[in-house]
């Protein structure tokens, strides 16, 4: 199941192949590595080598949509694809490509299912940020993880939690996927 979308029934434990993904130009075996729905339930993924983090070679993998059967490429030369959400209001996605250790902060247009412009990148001290979300009473912190790889863990921040606040936008809990 690593290189393709597939349906799972937790009941009869059946799967269902919905789409196959490739790295067509990746020279290293991939696999998708993390995914989340937008509001229209559009599933975003996105992929990572298959050898590991430490023996990842950068910009070799891919981040896409995936809707009604349809497999879109968004965005290439990414590293480690991981973490995504949004701001309550749709219009800005937060990505993170874990291996530069940065959280990319896109306009996101809803009804097209598109990113366009880099509107800023958020670097952090960890080696790998991992993931991203939006939480407090508010929903307007975004807290950013961060990977621990031994031995690979050379600085104090590895594996630690980052809080980034008066971003001057909010989120919402994570979406369902639409099909």
């Amino acid at each position: 199941m690593e290189r393709g979308v597939y349906r799972l029934n937790l009941d009869t434990r059946e799967k269902q192949r919905l789409v196959e993904v490739q790295d067509p130009e990746s020279t290293v075996q991939t696999h998708i590595n993390d995914g989340k729905c937008d509001a229209k339930g559009r599933l975003w993924i996105g992929s990572m080598s298959s050898t590991g983090v430490q023996n990842l070679i950068p910009e070799k993998n891919n981040f896409w949509s995936f809707s009604k059967g349809q497999l879109k490429h968004k965005l290439g030369k990414i590293s480690l694809s991981n973490g995504i959400t949004w701001t309550c209001d749709n219009r800005t996605m937060f990505y993170v490509d874990t291996v530069p250790g940065n959280v990319y902060v896109f306009d996101f247009d809803l009804a097209a299912g598109e990113i366009t412009k880099i509107l800023t990148k958020i670097s952090f001290p960890a080696k790998y940020t991992s993931s991203c979300c939006f939480g407090g009473k508010n929903y307007d912190t975004l807290y950013v993880t961060s990977g621990s790889f031994r031995p690979d863990a050379t600085r104090p921040e590895d594996g630690r939690l980052f809080k980034v606040t008066e971003l001057g936008v909010k989120g919402k809990a994570a979406y369902e996927f639409g099909g």
